[in-house]
């Protein structure tokens, strides 16, 4: 459009014989398009900018902030496991995700006299869409976490857990594991996984 805009002011111009409208005319719709930029675009283009060099510190220091580096919408899935050998053997496990644009929520429990417990033993399971203020408790409790890298050489030395693991959508399968802000913020979580469970 813009485009078109400009030749009609050029061809008009060349009627009129004067090189200075002209010239004018050919300025005046140059600053048109340059100014037909909007400034949401450069609002998106400083955020993008401002999200990139954030995560380029953080890569530095071997670890993302999540609400800082990592935004709420890169989180694809946040796992928090419990698995244990013990007599008898224990398996609880907590999924956020995304699909198709929608938060989820999947629980499961595995019962057994054998370990480790498989699907096969998945005595409890659930899966459903999170309310909006469902996810909002669940993302406020994960700011502020930490996701590290994953170790090369990975050993739980008898660990039951909970394991804690956030993909997302800017990691190259290297920062994976993640932390909680507070031990107080880990627990709150947990609960609010069993409440949503029942």
């Amino acid at each position: 459009m813009m485009l078109e805009i400009m030749q009609k002011i050029i061809s008009n111009t060349k009627k009129a014989g004067s090189l200075a409208k002209m010239s004018l005319l050919v300025i005046l719709a140059t600053s048109l398009l340059f100014t037909g930029c909007s400034d949401s675009k450069k609002d998106d283009d400083k955020e993008d900018t401002e999200k990139v060099e954030t995560q380029k510190e953080e890569t530095k220091k071997n670890r993302f902030i999540v609400g800082k580096g990592i935004k709420e919408d890169d989180i694809d899935h946040f796992y928090l496991t419990y698995d244990s050998s013990t007599d008898p053997p224990y398996f609880q496990r907590y999924v956020l995700y995304v699909e198709d644009g929608k938060h989820m929520f999947h629980h499961e429990k595995r019962e057994g006299d054998v370990w480790p417990l498989t699907e096969e033993y998945i005595t409890v399971e659930g899966t459903f869409e999170l309310s909006d203020d469902e996810w909002n408790k669940c993302f406020e409790l994960l700011k502020g976490g930490k996701v590290e890298k994953r170790p090369d050489d990975v050993t739980d030395g008898g660990d039951s857990g909970p394991f804690l693991y956030l993909y997302w959508s800017g990691d190259k399968d290297k920062y994976q594991v993640f932390s909680f802000e507070s031990y107080k913020k880990q627990k709150a979580y947990e609960e609010l996984c069993v409440e949503l469970s029942e």
